[in-house]
């Protein structure tokens, strides 16, 4: 017997609309269904920690959660879907999707992109399961994945960066690579494009309708850096991004601040972790030769 009300799932499946998160009307399920959610999407607070750690006094938010209620529905990040599911399944619920996720009618026609064997495998899972991190450590080719990405999936992209010197060599891979000058937000610089670069401190600055409307011109949205995502400031641009297809780029998932869950909340499950061994047993990187001399010398 399911652990809520057999009669829930009878009635109707619990309808989950799919655009920049996903939501469905409160009424469909149980308080108790909704609050298991809340407990499974609710993470300790590290400034709980970093507060003991100085004896400064508690702070009243010991808990991060990231489950809303709204106006009669309850939302969740995107790449909570897993969660959904889980809590669904044991809760005896059936679940339909309502598809409102931004593919835009324009293709892009770009060269193709040169890619080894695990980074086709890469570009080929995001386009089959449409969101993921790729976790490669330095010199293992992320960027090289996302312009593939691009090119594969052929739709307007925004990369989101948080420093001009990434919006620069971004900017730079696209036009050596795929021969296309890709615009700009941030830096006093405004200019989208089918391909833009778009710092995070600049498009938080931005009220929320005008984000809005421009996040909605992208079907693909790739986050460098991605671990990054546990900051609040960026994972609010991040969440309010109807993008079909969502990609992030990190050598370093792991956060001691214990926020770790939130690249997958935000941006979905892995579609590539590589270690830095594999790719050195692979001959895709060299480890240097440190060779150490006796020098000698007469008085």
């Amino acid at each position: 017997m399911p652990e809520d009300g057999r009669r829930l799932a009878e009635v109707s499946p619990v309808r989950v609309r799919v655009d920049a998160g996903l939501s469905f009307e409160s009424g469909q399920v149980s308080a108790k269904f909704v609050e298991r959610l809340r407990r499974a999407l609710s993470l300790e607070n590290p400034q709980v920690r970093v507060r003991a750690r100085l004896r400064l006094a508690r702070t009243d938010d010991a808990l991060m959660c990231f489950l809303e209620e709204r106006e009669g529905r309850v939302r969740l990040p995107r790449g909570a879907v897993h969660v959904l599911r889980r809590e669904a399944d044991r809760a005896g619920l059936k679940l339909t999707f309502d598809d409102a996720r931004v593919l835009p009618r324009e293709r892009l026609e770009l060269p193709t992109v040169p890619l080894r064997a695990y980074q086709s495998r890469a570009v080929d899972s995001l386009a089959t399961v449409t969101q993921g991190t790729v976790v490669l450590p330095c010199g293992g080719g992320k960027t090289r994945i996302a312009l593939g990405a691009i090119t594969r999936l052929k739709t307007p992209a925004l990369v989101l960066v948080h420093t001009h010197d990434l919006a620069e060599q971004w900017r730079n891979e696209v036009l050596e690579r795929l021969g296309v000058t890709a615009g700009l937000v941030g830096a006093g610089e405004i200019s989208d494009g089918p391909i833009t670069v778009a710092l995070i401190q600049a498009l938080v600055q931005w009220p929320n309708a005008e984000l809005e409307s421009f996040l909605s011109k992208f079907g693909l949205l790739i986050l460098d850096e991605a671990h990054h995502v546990a900051a609040s400031t960026f994972h609010a641009v991040v969440d309010l991004c109807p993008a079909r297809y969502r990609l992030g780029l990190t050598a370093t998932p792991e956060r001691e601040d214990g926020l770790t869950p939130l690249l997958e909340l935000f941006l979905g499950r892995p579609l590539l972790v590589v270690t830095h061994d594999e790719l050195v047993a692979a001959g895709v990187l060299t480890v240097p030769l440190i060779r150490s001399e006796e020098h000698t010398s007469e008085l």
